[in-house]
């Protein structure tokens, strides 16, 4: 995920980001103090949350982001896709393109569905997340809204693939 603030922050003045999902917002440390970073999670416990970085945070929903249009740097999500139904996911694609100012960049990280990886499938049992979706899956959905410019895909016990795109 370093890597990829990187090339972003590089390639950019400082500005917007939010991160959807964010609950602890520990990738805060990830990103300069000079951005503005508002983490946005459903579940109030987080906004109790004291902070030592300048966090803003917001409860909200993936489907519903809290912003106007255009008006976000950068959407970042990570380990949140697979909490997500299909409805509130592709409601959360279409927001993230709404807030997006035009040379915004999506940031997408989270663990897929293998069925290949035994101990993967093993760990997506205990997992509090119902809704596993494929690598194709999630960037087919992602493609048909946003530009792809990057993916990785690395192998720790799952599967995880980083996905970042820019409005099309």
């Amino acid at each position: 995920m370093g890597i990829v603030v990187s090339m972003v922050c590089e390639a950019m003045p400082p500005g917007i980001v939010i991160d959807v999902g964010g609950g602890t917002a520990q990738t805060r440390v990830l990103w300069p103090v000079s951005w503005r970073y508002i983490s946005i999670d459903p579940d109030e416990r987080m906004a109790q949350l004291n902070d030592k970085h300048s966090i803003e945070r917001k409860i909200g929903s993936a489907g519903s982001l809290p912003f106007e249009n255009e008006s976000v740097d950068v959407v970042l999500t990570q380990n949140t896709s697979h909490h997500l139904d299909d409805e509130t996911w592709c409601a959360f694609l279409g927001d993230a393109h709404r807030v997006l100012k035009p040379e915004g960049t999506l940031i997408f990280m989270d663990a897929v569905l293998s069925k290949t990886r035994n101990i993967s499938n093993v760990f997506w049992k205990l997992d509090a997340g119902h809704f596993q979706r494929t690598a194709e899956e999630l960037q087919d959905a992602i493609a048909s809204i946003f530009l792809i410019t990057d993916t990785r895909q690395i192998t720790l016990i799952h599967d995880v693939l980083t996905v970042t795109a820019k409005k099309s």
